[in-house]
């Protein structure tokens, strides 16, 4: 969830300044830290995903 909040405000920073100093180094941020960043989000939803699925079938036992 965190990481679709942070796309929404680089667009916004992208709208104010289009081409600007802001937009180059967001890029040049998401370049080097999106993929990790990423990457941490997806494993924490897979963690939340696997929780919720355990607590269902621990319910119906």
């Amino acid at each position: 969830m965190a990481g679709r909040r942070k796309d929404k405000k680089i667009e916004i920073c992208k709208m104010n300044d289009p081409g600007g100093r802001k937009s180059r180094a967001i890029n040049r941020r998401k370049e080097e830290g999106m993929k990790f960043l990423r990457g941490v989000t997806l494993e924490e939803e897979e963690a939340e995903l696997a929780t919720e699925e355990y607590t269902v079938l621990k319910d119906e036992v």
